[in-house]
């Protein structure tokens, strides 16, 4: 053995060995463990002229013939190995071939004894059967033996021993034996005519049955629900368990609840009764009244449930449906009966808010219990428990929702709704028209609507033609029976009324005098009242037994919304506001300052704004309703169509009028107040003229007025352009009418434009620029009057006069003073040619 001082440590031999090779370690780091006892001290790493590589090279040489030792070990040990199993696997080969005439011989034996055991098995089996048939047979005369024991000695001592002590058995097998054997009893006692046993068989089934249901409740007391479900099916193998169900469905708390609240005392009814009070279905109070105890109920509900399942295995639907049944009858049915007398007695909005409201409570009450059957494996069929709460659901509420009760309901409310927001205003305005008819003989906006064929923009009688024959015996129904419609809703108001709470009634009586704001139609109480209408709408949709009632039920509720609010609402503030206008048409002068009146205006802004209303509330409520039913919706269309046509020809006609009135004043104060010398005066006064003057407070007041009641969107008001437009046009075309009629002088001149200047500011100032262009035509027309002869010409041929007649033209020269001098009639005929 070579010995030398760099031959490996223990340490390092020992992670060389092949059952560790290196350890945890990798080969780089096998390498540095190598190096690092060859390392030199600190204080002579200052230069590499001192590394000596020798003790490196040494140590790796030394491990390098430890590395081949290794793998000349590791060669021979693959070599034995291959050898041993090559022994191994001609060992195996013949192992396989000494066992293969084994196996055939044990398959050949085991064919033969299979074919043994099934010839037996076929002898046996029918000797089996014959064995099964006279056991059963001895088991039926044993219970026959028995059962003519027991019913010879209830016929002969009216008691059974044998009986008696099955039934104070603690085994539950005898327990059974003797329900099914009284049963079998009875059965066969009421087979034989006037026996004597039967009554004594019955009685002691009776106390049987006593006493097992007085143990059930016992033990329901304390939860053994292991004997209660044994005593269960004891009574159920007697007479079909009726009796131990229903002792379980009626020992109930949620039955023996029977303390209610004060129902008159609630503040639930002010809330249902507030039209303005609708956001949510079901409030805080309705929560408190009916929520809690349906929470009570579905927790019981749950409960017995449960219970059910562990003491009625194979009858738990049965019992349940049937808990669900009498809590049905019993507990909801009561409540919401109770609830719903009391609410019909307030009013039929509380009605018809705490039917729906009681509607999705219950249905919210219907989907929990729904989700809990199936969550926890109740159903033993499909849908048996859910169809069982679906027919509670619709028994619930189908006395308040068959043959269009509640729809009646809801028309009766909307009619209510209608009457209470309208009813002053057609009152005081009824009364007012009527006598305006009666003392002025003036005729209707309709009757005008009639004679307004000739106009292009409208033709009554095609008007009428294009509605279908229910609308225009409707439309007819308004004109005759208008009233008469109002009067029934009072009536029937009054005389529900008497029922009604002092807290929960409204004031319906007519008053004596009608506030200012009950005399002209309400943005605010027809945006209430189409609200109630899709409010109504929404119910309906929910709680209406198919879509094709939801179709019937909306063209209805349309008719309802144009009777009452169109045609005894809209309608009539129109023909108020017409009356307005055609009675300040026949004062021509109403007092110096030449004031008009322009309030009817209001009325028509306010059905503008009411129609915008009610076509919406058509178009995204109703339309949408009837979409199912084609005939329907066309109706409903040609309603709505036919109705907004009159409406808007009623106010084209007004506004047309008011053009025409305001048109006549401007004429009357230009004919009556315009002076004819007013032109001719040797000196210029600090004044306006006085149809200047009048005219500027006149056209001031009737732009104030028409900007004040025909309101638009935005900050371009195109209702009160298009008025003001017109009201502009007339008035130039009347002032160039109008200084055709007046000799004017040089001075008078100055004071025409004087005039004129005041006109184009009160022009100017309603910021029209269309306007204000055209007027400043009136400044040249003004020049004509003084212009010298020179520059005649071109104040003729190139300034805004160029737009005007020749005749025209020559009509403001015929007026001037100066004439027939300083040539101005020569060169006026130099003009001409």
């Amino acid at each position: 053995m070579n010995f030398s001082i760099y031959d490996l440590d223990d340490k390092t031999r020992k992670l060389l060995d092949l059952d560790n090779f290196l350890g945890d370690l990798t080969v780089n780091e096998f390498v540095e463990r190598l190096s690092k006892d060859h390392q030199m001290k600190q204080d002579n790493v200052q230069s590499l002229s001192y590394l000596d590589p020798k003790p490196y090279i040494r140590t790796f040489e030394s491990t390098l013939r430890e590395l081949k030792l290794k793998n000349a070990e590791i060669v021979a040990r693959q070599e034995a190995c291959a050898a041993e199993a090559a022994r191994h696997d001609i060992a195996h080969s013949k192992n396989v071939v000494a066992l293969a005439a084994t196996s055939r011989a044990i398959s050949a034996n085991f064919g033969g004894l299979d074919r043994q055991v099934s010839n037996i098995i076929g002898k046996i089996g029918p000797l089996g059967d014959q064995l099964t048939r006279l056991t059963q047979q001895r088991n039926r005369a044993l219970d026959t033996q028995f059962l003519l024991r027991c019913y010879q000695a209830f016929h002969t001592r009216g008691a059974c021993a044998e009986l008696a002590e099955l039934q104070t058995s603690t085994d539950h097998t005898l327990k059974m034996t003797c329900a099914k054997t009284v049963r079998q009893l009875l059965v066969l006692a009421h087979k034989i005519d006037g026996d004597t046993a039967y009554n004594s068989i019955a009685e002691f089934g009776l106390r049987m049955e006593e006493e097992f249901i007085g143990l059930f409740q016992e033990l329901s007391v304390n939860d053994h629900f292991d004997i209660m479900a044994d005593i269960a099916d004891i009574l159920i193998e007697f007479n079909g368990g009726e009796s131990v169900i229903n002792t379980f469905v009626d020992d109930n708390d949620i039955f023996r609840e029977r303390e209610e609240p004060d129902l008159a005392a609630s503040p639930l009814w002010d809330e249902l009764s507030d039209v303005k009070h609708g956001s949510e279905i079901v409030n805080a109070e309705l929560a408190r009244l009916v929520g809690d105890l349906l929470s009570r109920v579905k927790m019981s509900v749950k409960m017995n449930a449960r219970i059910a399942k562990k003491v009625f295995a194979r009858h738990t639907v049965q019992v349940i449906a049937l808990f669900l049944r009498k809590i049905n009858q019993e507990v909801l049915q009561a409540k919401i009966a109770k609830l719903l007398k009391t609410a019909s007695s307030i009013s039929h909005l509380a009605y018809v808010k705490l039917v729906h409201a009681l509607y999705v409570l219950i249905g919210d009450y219907i989907r929990d219990l729904k989700e809990f059957f199936v969550d926890n494996d109740f159903e033993d069929r499909p849908s048996s428990l859910s169809s069982t709460l679906d027919a509670c659901y619709h028994e619930l509420f189908h006395e308040y929702l068959r043959d269009d009760k509640f729809f009646a309901m809801e028309r009766k409310n909307l009619d209510e709704l209608i009457y209470a927001a309208t009813h002053r205003f057609a009152t005081y305005n009824e009364s007012v028209l009527q006598a305006y008819l009666k003392t002025s003989g003036a005729t209707t906006l309709l009757a005008r609507i009639q004679r307004h064929s000739d106009d292009d923009e409208f033709n009554y009688d095609e008007f009428n033609r294009s509605l279908d024959a229910d609308t225009k015996s409707f439309s007819y129904l308004f004109e005759t029976k208008k009233l008469t419609h109002l009067k029934e809703v009072m009536k029937s108001h009054l005389e529900r009324g008497n029922t009604t709470r002092a807290s929960a009634t409204r004031e319906w009586s007519v008053p004596a005098e009608v506030a200012e704001e009950d005399r002209h139609i309400s943005i605010q109480k027809v945006d209430l009242i189409l609200k109630c209408c899709i409010e109504a709408m929404a119910r309906l949709l929910e709680l209406s037994p198919s879509p094709a009632k939801t179709s019937e039920y909306s063209l209805q509720l349309l008719e309802i919304l144009l009777s009452g609010m169109g045609h005894s609402y809209i309608d009539l503030g129109l023909e108020v506001s017409y009356s307005r206008l055609k009675s300040q048409e026949s004062v021509m002068v109403a007092d110096e300052s030449f004031y008009v009146d322009m309030g009817f205006l209001e009325i028509v802004n306010q059905s503008n704004e009411s129609l915008y209303l009610f076509s919406t509330c058509v178009s995204q409520v109703i339309l949408p309703m009837s979409i199912n039913a084609p005939a329907i919706k066309e109706r409903i269309s040609a309603m709505v169509n036919g109705y907004i046509a009159k409406c808007e020809v009623s106010i084209s006609i007004l506004l047309k009028d008011t053009l025409r009135l305001v048109s006549n004043k401007i004429a009357y104060i230009l004919a009556n107040k315009q002076r004819k010398k007013d032109f001719t005066g040797d000196k210029i006064m600090n004044d306006d003229t006085e149809a200047c003057e009048i005219l500027d407070d006149f056209l001031t007041n009737v732009h104030d007025s028409v900007a004040r009641y025909l309101t638009g969107e935005g900050e371009t008001n195109n209702n009160l352009i298009s008025f003001l437009t017109h009201v502009g046009t007339n008035f130039l075309k009347q002032l160039l009418h109008h200084f055709t009629k007046f000799q004017v002088n040089e001075t008078g001149a100055l004071i025409l434009t004087k005039d004129i200047v005041q006109y184009q500011n009160l022009i100017g100032g309603w910021k029209i620029d269309a306007l204000t262009s055209q007027f400043a035509i009136l400044k040249e027309v003004a020049s004509l009057f003084s212009v010298n002869v020179e520059l005649l010409e071109s104040l003729i041929q190139e300034g805004k006069l160029k737009g005007l007649s020749r005749n025209m033209i020559d009509s403001y020269m015929q007026k001037r003073t100066d004439l027939t001098k300083n040539g101005v009639m020569g060169r006026l005929k130099s003009l001409r040619a």
